[in-house]
């Protein structure tokens, strides 16, 4: 069942305009670090943050959080065609991990899963 609303919630947010600024869907301004990645079609992740699902021209990750530390601290790696956002130490980022907004750029909507620890809700439909 999580996995079916992560989905949702991914189908919803993933209707937000591709020429809108990453600024736009961003819930806290702070240090913002774009992230390598290429092609993929599946994003797993096991870190507690707000996720922007974006349609647009291109593949990338934006990574925004209140300091540098903790953005940096998100890894993205793609592999066997899946998009994994991870953190090796997710106790070392402490309060900063509230802050976190991970922004997924791709051209099509991207199957979308979490560990069972996770929980996911809509936040907004953004038209």
């Amino acid at each position: 069942m999580k996995k079916f609303m992560m989905f949702v919630a991914a189908m919803v947010i993933a209707t937000a305009s591709a020429n809108a600024s990453v600024n736009e869907f961003n819930a806290y301004e702070g240090e913002s670090i774009q992230k390598e990645t290429e092609a993929f079609s599946m994003v797993s992740m096991n870190i507690p943050a707000r996720v922007r699902i974006v349609t647009g021209d291109e593949y990338s990750v934006s990574v925004s959080a209140e300091n540098t530390f903790v953005a940096e601290a998100i890894k993205c790696n793609v592999k066997d065609d899946v998009l994994c956002i991870s953190t090796r130490d997710i106790e070392a980022l402490g309060d900063g991990v509230e802050s976190l907004v991970i922004t997924i750029v791709s051209p099509t909507l991207p199957a979308f899963t979490t560990s069972d620890e996770m929980e996911s809700t809509v936040v907004r439909d953004i038209d």
